[in-house]
């Protein structure tokens, strides 16, 4: 799972705790997706009176953010995926550049019945910090019309799905002798089958104890280790011969689709168990 993605997922979740009443540490200082992160503020794009637009500080970072949502009367956050159906490549094969292989944001539910929907942008601060902190994170949030489409869906499903193409791609990656990915595979299949009592994720703080349920908490950690889709040397880089290479291209389709839907939905979730609560 990209770093930013990642990041998505965490600030989905912990927003959606926060809305819940929990108490949070400082997330820059201590979530894992922060850890290279000199900052992260967020910005809201507002319409001037003389026309044009503007961004205006919201939040000088994730705590400040969660508190102006509670401010606003925020319902909830859910994260969403949107295809790039124009793209000439698969999302997969692109997924690896900025932009490429869809496009992430946080939307938050408002009582008016609009919605704010945040963008992430990275950019590389001061490469030399001795700390690695060296990204500074902007999330600029834009007014919208609240969708009425979930952007959870059911999760016994979106595992069922990634499970079934877990094994499809893994028995591929064995047949072609492509150890390291099978090892990767295999590692987010057994996350599933112990739903989440095996965890392999790099990320294990993505949501705070007791937000998301087993089966969600172990999608995402299954997520990082089904993730496969990065830069050189990566499972985009391989080319086969023959039928082969048709049959890679599909699977890999398949597994992208399935990787990002539990993603979205897994993360999404944390607001219904917020509803739920608030119920």
């Amino acid at each position: 799972m990209h770093h930013p993605i990642a990041q998505f997922v965490a600030l989905t979740c912990h927003a959606n705790a926060s809305l819940c009443g929990h108490e949070l540490p400082p997330f820059l200082i201590t979530n894992s997706t922060a850890q290279f992160c000199e900052s992260i503020r967020f910005v809201s794009t507002r319409r001037r009176l003389w026309g044009g637009l503007s961004n205006e500080p919201v939040a000088a970072d994730p705590n400040a953010w969660f508190e102006y949502l509670k401010k606003k009367g925020a319902l909830g956050v859910q994260l969403r995926c949107a295809r790039h159906d124009d793209s000439k490549l698969p999302g997969w094969l692109v997924a690896a550049f900025a932009g490429g292989g869809g496009t992430w944001s946080m939307d938050v539910a408002l009582p008016s019945g609009a919605a704010e929907r945040w963008a992430g942008n990275w950019k590389v601060g001061n490469r030399d910090a001795p700390d690695r902190r060296i990204w500074t994170v902007e999330y600029c949030g834009n007014t919208t019309r609240r969708s009425g489409t979930s952007h959870s869906r059911d999760l016994s499903l979106v595992a069922r799905e990634l499970e079934v193409s877990l094994r499809e791609v893994l028995l591929f990656s064995m047949n072609q002798s492509l150890s390291g990915f099978s090892e990767s595979f295999q590692s987010a299949l057994d996350t599933i089958k112990s739903q989440g009592e095996h965890g392999h994720g790099y990320h294990q703080d993505l949501a705070p104890p007791g937000v998301l349920s087993t089966t969600a908490t172990a999608l995402l950690d299954a997520c990082q280790k089904a993730w496969v889709f990065g830069g050189m040397g990566s499972w985009n880089d391989l080319m086969f011969e023959g039928n082969y290479q048709q049959t890679y291209e599909t699977l890999s389709e398949r597994l992208f689709n399935a990787v990002n839907a539990a993603i979205a939905s897994s993360a999404s979730s944390s607001f219904a168990a917020h509803s739920s609560e608030d119920r």
